[in-house]
């Protein structure tokens, strides 16, 4: 029917993030051509992981600048000279979603 609509996003595909954002778009009396109104984009939901290097000996001890690399399912590096900071810790964020060594 004639009239002004908006469109809203409700469920995201998996991995991505919602984006509620109207779309607003308005059908003319007596319109009968399709309607393009335009691309609507989400972005890729991205995670990461945080690492903690322990002494095997005593779990407690934290070991400072013990260095690794990430790599990709098949092997490939994808960063490298990862080290872990004062604490042990060493933590990598914004990885798409996957499987990584």
């Amino acid at each position: 029917r004639p009239g002004a609509y908006e469109l809203i996003e409700t469920t995201a595909l998996e991995n991505y993030k919602l984006d509620p954002t109207p779309i607003p778009f308005e059908i003319e009396a007596g319109q009968e051509k399709e309607l393009t109104i335009g691309e609507k984009e989400n972005a890729l939901v991205k995670g990461g992981i945080r690492l903690t290097k322990v002494d095997g000996d005593d779990n407690r001890l934290a070991l400072q600048g013990a260095v690794f690399a990430l790599l990709d399912e098949d092997g490939n590096v994808l960063r490298e000279g990862l080290e872990t900071d004062e604490s042990g810790q060493l933590t990598i964020e914004q990885l798409a979603p996957g499987n990584y060594q």
